[in-house]
């Protein structure tokens, strides 16, 4: 017997359902998807049913999944490195550790994000505001480890002023676009909230690239830079010769990642299809973990170099100019930031949530 489309959608309708699952209309508007029809877990829901959702279809299982076990990689590949290094507490490897340290903080609070996101309207927006966060310590300490590693002030030559006063601004800086994408969830930004949530660490993550595009340059075309006094050639010598493939790479991952994620590419071709799984968001994490990984390898590089010409004597203390504290005291301002305003951003959006959510109830009552 031929079973007819309408009977095939009944069907996975009721199949969705026995997991306790909802369609786009029955979900609160706060919580919905563009493009994404079925899936949706009720609001609000126990912890129990948030755990036990892990290995139910529904459309945020694999955004749990996908950064989940980069956060487990990542563990482990941060034993292996511990394990291999003759001195791990080494100050030459503390911006390695800042950088490690803040993947693995973002990973596991985007697994939790999406994983508690159901348990209420309150509790979704402390969710993602601690997500946001996250994203904002890690900008910042990739920047560490970038300027440590891949192109100390060293490189620059008499454009070293110029830096010295980068962490405060990046501080400043990862702090503000944290607070943006707090208000991208306010109600009334909700037309513009993809803008505001994406392209400002598009932005900053093009920022934090400018030394890699320095000592990019600096190996692909040395001689160029020869007689430079914007370059010291001498010393600017920690990049191994897979660099350049490794940053090129890692830029087209970014773009690629930023367009999937700005577009919803593939759902907004084919609404519907890709509601459990595919979905751009998934897409993103994937993407985005890729990318996250290959600056982590580029940064075990550069500190394996940096040990290795101290101990050889081509590279002195007072050559690399990175001064620890100065970022630290940075950070902890960075931190300051965050934390103050997403403590009122997610009180203040999670009395918004359940203001509208109490008279969409009444709407339907």
């Amino acid at each position: 017997m031929e079973i007819t489309r309408m009977e095939l959608s009944a069907r996975y309708d009721k199949w969705m359902r026995s997991f306790g699952l909802i369609t786009y209309p029955e979900i609160y508007a706060d919580s919905r998807e563009d493009f994404i029809w079925h899936g949706y877990r009720p609001s609000p829901s126990s912890i129990s049913y948030c755990l036990k959702s892990l290995f139910y279809p529904t459309n945020e299982t694999l955004n749990v999944w996908t950064h989940f076990i980069p956060f487990s990689l990542m563990i482990w590949r941060s034993y292996r490195i511990y394990q291999s290094l003759d001195d791990p507490t080494n100050p030459e490897t503390y911006p390695f550790w800042f950088e490690t340290f803040a993947l693995i903080i973002l990973f596991f609070s985007s697994s939790c994000a999406h994983l508690f996101s159901c348990r209420s309207g309150e509790g979704r927006e402390i969710c993602f505001c601690i997500d946001y966060g996250s994203i904002g310590i890690t900008s910042f300490a990739l920047s560490v480890a970038t300027n440590a590693y891949l192109c100390p002030l060293h490189c620059y030559g008499n454009l070293e002023d110029l830096f010295l006063p980068f962490p405060a601004l990046l501080a400043v800086a990862c702090g503000l676009i944290v607070c943006v994408t707090f208000i991208s969830r306010h109600p009334s930004c909700q037309q513009w909230k993809t803008l505001l949530r994406f392209f400002p660490f598009i932005a900053l993550c093009w920022v934090l690239l400018t030394p890699c595009f320095h000592r990019f340059f600096v190996v692909k075309f040395p001689e160029i830079f020869e007689n430079s006094r914007y370059v010291n050639l001498t010393e600017c010598n920690l990049v191994k010769e897979r660099f350049p493939s490794e940053f090129i790479l890692i830029l087209c991952l970014m773009n690629v990642t930023s367009l999937v994620i700005g577009i919803k590419i593939p759902e907004r071709w084919f609404p519907g299809m890709f509601d459990i799984v595919g979905h751009s968001h998934q897409c993103f994490h994937i993407l985005s973990a890729i990318c996250l990984y290959m600056t982590n390898v580029m940064a075990e590089n550069g500190m394996l170099d940096l040990i290795k010409l101290k101990r050889q004597g081509l590279l002195k203390d007072e050559n690399l100019k990175f001064s620890f504290r100065e970022w630290l005291m940075s950070f902890v301002f960075f931190l300051a930031i965050i934390f103050t305003s997403g403590f009122y951003a997610s009180k203040v959006l999670g009395k918004i949530v359940q203001e509208q959510r109490r008279r969409s109830n009444l709407k339907k009552t």
